[in-house]
């Protein structure tokens, strides 16, 4: 193998290994990105359960938030 060819191998490999680290990075921002939308939806619901029912409890209204959340998941499809 002479050496030029070895050198273009090497630069492809980092490239590939960026491309990859760059991947991956995007991905978990995607999903850092998916997981606050669904806690800034959690929260919203929690808070319309609240606001409806101000006397149950914490469990109860994190009950009542997830059949919120079916219902209104039921409506869109």
């Amino acid at each position: 193998m002479d050496a030029s060819l070895e050198g273009r191998e090497e630069i492809f490999a980092a490239a590939n290994d960026d491309d990859f680290q760059s991947s991956t990075e995007d991905e978990y921002a995607a999903a850092r990105d998916h997981l606050q939308t669904l806690e800034d939806h959690g929260a919203k619901l929690l808070a319309a359960v609240e606001e409806s029912n101000p006397d149950l409890s914490l469990t109860q209204r994190v009950i009542e938030a997830a059949n919120l959340a079916r219902q209104r998941k039921g409506k869109a499809a």
